[in-house]
């Protein structure tokens, strides 16, 4: 606990500092933007900012389509920029975002390293030919017992315990742009019956009259607020934050990420204020983790599981086709964006699927949905609302509204209702995103800046679910207290307090609607957070994070700290390190917690146990064009003599991560 103490008191030593602040990589805005909880786009999101930083927009050139494509913007606020821009002529810096309804300076200085504003508007607008070219290679040592193998013992992966990641990136101007991604997990074979275990990539034409937006290969599709197609209801860092999309339009794929998405052909087109789009859609799903149990229902299993592989389990993929297809119509107004779409998904077992289930028939099953949604802005009022139903009408809810009382004030409301078979296309799009419950209830947020340096941010949610693991309706209730206090010094040195309350009432015996069937789960964090730098050269941060969790007479505690610095000695050579501890010995009260990478390798991992962690990052920018960068991770675990379980077990209390990373710019 001294270590501990230590840490705190090394962060709150340097925030007596005043220096200057560069512009935050892109690993620190993914950071403020998930933070809340919502990991499920760490990587694609990391990916999108680093691309704008490398290419911003220009605020005086930039298209309706240009700012929504981004995915920083609500429809309202690329309302507000249009409008500025129509009123008031070219903006002559960007930080005059902050003087538009809702805009903070805060959110400004966030998305700063992607925006620029050019004083010729046709400036920006061309951007070079360029590529990207990535080549990861990750092991960790000990091998895990699956990796093993003797005279009398085959090992149980069938594949190495090299983790191999691949990349490119290439785009011809504005209109053309391909990605391609392959990974192999550790313990996976590099291709399965001369597939690659996982490969992603599209290609990308946008042209400048009719179509706006064509789409060959893998993309994400979003729609409205996502009840069918995107993220469902998520709240954001900022009091409260409807992290909804609000319109329709398709973002290629290149991702490593294995589920989640679509594979085949998207188009959309507008003319005037009208739009309208369509897709069609194949794949054959990994169905490793399915219970085939009757009722027998693959979207049902998709919903609960995800699409997603792990080392050993190649068993599942080969057995289902999954067709999707569907359409919108959109209306974007002076003061609107409204639209409705349609979809349809059919899954059926392929014969090696009926084969290898012992089943006589394909099973097929398939699912519809219809959505509506719409939002409308003013100059400081925006309301939103999207209603989606499926093919057995079951339907689903979200409405709301925000106000921007004044520069130091703003309120959001927000209510959803999801009926309890309610199913949208993808995984999760229902009502806590990643979780498959289906909630029902409403949000409230505030978000209060009481001087020019210092926001005040306060979350409350309280929502009743229905458990979908059984037959069963089993109801229960959860309640959410977020409060998060961020100052910034005259330096532009950034300090936060964020304090978490959750409450949870669950039913513990499927079948028996008793009072003493229930449970309540408690759970209170507290944390404290720290970033600036010392000079150009050097920075730092720090994060100590404490949670108690309380399950009815059961109280468990965990903590970790961390202290973390840079150092970019010269322009060609940065290193990063940091060092934790951690204590956290219940897994239910694990702790989750951002952790630096390699380019790409964006992770919110687990800590769970008791110990210590060393991480070191250096990258030396050989030219231009040729990058190395090395991760080296030692954990340290107290009183273990293994470390994991089942086949991931490995010998000793200490683990190695090794990664190397070779980068290419192409021009």
């Amino acid at each position: 606990m001294s270590r501990l103490l230590l840490i705190i008191t090394m962060v709150a030593f340097v925030i007596k500092s005043a220096f200057p602040q560069e512009p935050p990589p892109a690993e620190s805005i993914v950071l403020e933007l998930l933070d809340a909880g919502n990991t499920g786009d760490a990587e694609q999101l990391c990916e999108t900012v680093r691309i704008l930083q490398s290419q911003p927009v220009d605020l005086n050139s930039c298209s309706d389509q240009d700012l929504t494509e981004t995915g920083l913007f609500t429809p309202f606020q690329v309302w507000g920029i249009l409008e500025h821009r129509r009123k008031f002529g070219a903006f002559l810096t960007i930080y005059e975002l902050a003087a538009i309804p809702g805009f903070s300076k805060s959110f400004v200085e966030q998305v700063s390293s992607m925006l620029n504003c050019s004083p010729d508007q046709s400036a920006g607008s061309s951007r070079q030919t360029q590529g990207l070219f990535l080549s990861n290679l990750a092991i960790k040592y000990p091998p895990a017992a699956g990796h093993l193998s003797n005279d009398s013992m085959p090992a149980y992966f069938p594949g190495g315990p090299l983790k191999i990641t691949q990349r490119a990136r290439y785009s011809v101007g504005e209109r053309i742009v391909c990605g391609l991604a392959f990974e192999k997990d550790a313990g996976e074979r590099i291709s399965n019956n001369s597939v690659p275990e996982h490969l992603t990539g599209y290609v990308q034409y946008k042209p400048k009259k009719l179509f706006r937006n064509i789409v060959a290969g893998n993309f994400r599709l979003h729609r409205g607020m996502g009840l069918v197609h995107g993220t469902g209801f998520i709240t954001g860092t900022s009091g409260l934050e409807m992290n909804g999309y609000r319109r329709s339009y398709a973002k290629p794929f290149a991702s490593t990420m294995e589920y989640d998405y679509l594979r085949g052909f998207y188009a959309e087109w507008n003319a005037g204020g009208w739009s309208s789009d369509f897709y069609i859609s194949y794949r054959q799903p990994d169905i490793s983790f399915f219970n085939f149990a009757s009722p027998f229902n693959l979207f049902e299993q998709i919903r609960k599981t995800g699409m997603h592989r792990t080392p050993g389990e190649r068993n599942g993929t080969g057995l289902a086709n999954l067709f999707s297809s569907g359409a919108s119509i959109n209306r974007a107004g002076q003061h609107h964006y409204s639209g409705c779409s349609i979809s349809r998904s059919g899954i059926s077992l392929t014969g090696r699927g009926r084969d290898s289930l012992a089943l006589q028939d394909a099973l097929a099953t398939s699912r519809s949905n219809l959505s509506v949604y719409s939002v409308g802005f003013w100059n400081s009022i925006e309301v939103f609302g999207e209603l989606a139903t499926d093919g057995e009408l079951d339907f689903a809810l979200i409405g709301g509204g925000s106000l921007t009382v004044n520069p130091a004030l703003d309120v959001v409301l927000a209510v959803r209702y999801y009926q309890s078979d309610y199913t949208g296309q993808m995984p999760r799009a229902h009502g806590a995103a990643d979780d498959p419950e289906n909630l029902r209830g409403m949000n409230v947020g505030l978000r209060i800046t009481p001087c020019d340096r210092t926001r005040v941010s306060v979350h409350a949610d309280l929502s009743g679910h229905i458990s979908i693991t059984g037959p069963d309706e089993l109801p229960g209730w959860r309640e959410l207290l977020d409060i998060r206090v961020t100052h910034g010094s005259r330096s532009e040195q950034k300090f936060v307090l964020r304090l978490v309350g959750k409450k949870r009432e669950m039913h513990s015996i499927p079948g028996v609607m008793l009072r003493k069937s229930y449970f309540t789960e408690k759970k209170a964090a507290g944390q404290v957070q720290y970033s600036g730098n010392l000079s150009d050269q050097v920075g730092i941060s720090g994060r100590c994070i404490y949670s108690i969790l309380q399950e009815d007479k059961d109280i468990y505690r965990s903590w970790l700290a961390y202290c973390q610095a840079r150092w970019e000695p010269s322009e060609r050579v940065k290193l990063t390190y940091r060092f934790q501890l951690f204590d956290a010995r219940e897994w239910r009260n694990r702790i989750y917690t951002y952790e630096p990478g390699l380019r790409y390798s964006f992770s919110f991992p687990s800590v769970y146990g008791r110990g210590q962690k060393n991480i070191l990052i250096a990258a030396l920018e050989i030219d231009s064009r040729i990058t190395l960068r090395s991760k080296i991770g030692i954990t340290k675990y107290a009183h273990r003599r293994e470390i994991g379980s089942g086949q991931d077990t490995r010998a000793g209390n200490r683990l190695l991560d090794l990664e190397f990373q070779f980068q290419v710019k192409l021009y």
